[in-house]
């Protein structure tokens, strides 16, 4: 996967997370799967 295509997944967990925190009644996993974002964000880092 090329660091765009990264970036790219990275921001659309990041919008998902941000969906679970501020939309109520929004299941939780919501909130998990968002935060695979800045694990792979700080991989694009390196």
């Amino acid at each position: 996967m090329s660091i765009t295509a990264l970036k790219t997944l990275s921001l659309i967990l990041m919008t998902i997370d941000h969906i679970g925190a501020f939309i109520p009644e929004m299941p939780i996993a919501f909130r998990w799967i968002g935060r695979l974002s800045a694990p792979v964000f700080l991989f694009c880092l390196l």
